[in-house]
């Protein structure tokens, strides 16, 4: 019989408005996966014996606790509860992170509004880039769906991607959800990735585009070899790929993507499309880590062993 332990997901909540979607979103998760959902919440503290006094920061945790326990009994009952003190809720939420070995971490965000610089994605920018687990960041002013039924994954084909389309999968058996690859040829006479900084000659780049698409088909198509029973489906296309992936997210329940990095998530596999991405995102958006040359021996995975 095996041993492997039962994976934890944790959400983050301030006890108020910020990370509901994420408690949400985590229960449904932890439900169709059989993982356990810890709510956790950051209430502030130094961590050095400054001023205010300790009983002020006792204070703190303790209405910082009756407010995530109230969350708890309202969004997802059943589930546990912790608070932890920092200066930085990023880095004490990643730490906690590391600390249970959790094999996801969601947080939420807020878009933001025209014409305004969406300071609340901040927090959740820097879970990103500290974070060695995957970060699944919930939009808290867009409501989750009831469940996850169409999953999309940004393909590549490089490692980070590749590293996505597992942890997709995983995630598609567990919930019965399609799982869609869309991979985004970029199309543009500056095309510096093929010879430097030179205009590229119209010919030449419809030749590439048309390589690089057939190359990106046959990868998506072999992938996906390893399926299974999770119904699935690719699709390569050419334009922006903040465009083209912000328009297929808003007709799916989750947006995945890798990392290029090992260990923490500094630089995510779609490159700079990653941060507009995050904010802008009509769905939760699911960053994955690379999965070998990670700092622990055991690889956490989302799923148990009697689930697949």
């Amino acid at each position: 019989m095996s041993t492997t332990h039962t994976p934890t997901i944790i959400a983050a909540c301030d006890g108020g408005d910020r990370g509901r979607q994420a408690v949400v979103l985590g229960r449904i998760l932890a439900e169709a996966t059989g993982a356990h959902l810890l709510i956790a919440a950051v209430y502030p503290h130094p961590g050095l014996p400054f001023p205010p006094p300790i009983a002020h920061h006792e204070d703190a945790r303790r209405t910082t606790d009756r407010a995530i326990r109230g969350v708890r009994d309202e969004l997802a009952p059943g589930a546990r509860t912790v608070v932890v003190p920092g200066l930085s809720p990023a880095h004490a939420l990643c730490k906690l992170a590391e600390e249970r070995h959790a094999s996801m971490l969601v947080v939420g965000s807020r878009h933001a509004q025209k014409g305004r610089h969406m300071a609340d994605a901040d927090h959740a920018l820097q879970v990103l880039r500290s974070a060695h687990t995957a970060v699944l960041v919930a939009p808290d002013d867009r409501p989750v769906s009831g469940g996850v039924r169409r999953i999309l994954v940004g393909f590549d084909d490089g490692d980070g991607s590749h590293d996505a389309v597992g942890f997709a999968l995983e995630l598609g058996r567990a919930t019965g959800a399609e799982v869609r690859l869309l991979s985004v040829v970029p199309q543009e006479a500056q095309a510096w990735w093929i010879t430097g900084a030179a205009p590229v000659d119209p010919g030449d780049l419809e030749g590439w585009v048309r390589t690089r698409r057939e190359a990106l088909g046959a990868a998506a198509a072999e992938t996906l070899e390893e399926a299974g029973d999770v119904t699935t489906s690719f699709e390569v296309v050419s334009g922006s790929a903040i465009g083209e992936l912000l328009a297929a997210a808003a007709e799916s329940d989750l947006l995945v993507l890798g990392s290029r990095r090992w260990g923490r998530i500094a630089r995510i596999a779609l490159g700079s499309i990653a941060e507009p991405i995050v904010r802008r995102t009509p769905c939760p958006t699911l960053i994955v880590p690379r999965r070998h040359g990670a700092a622990t021996t055991e690889e956490p995975r989302l799923t148990t062993s009697a689930r697949g």
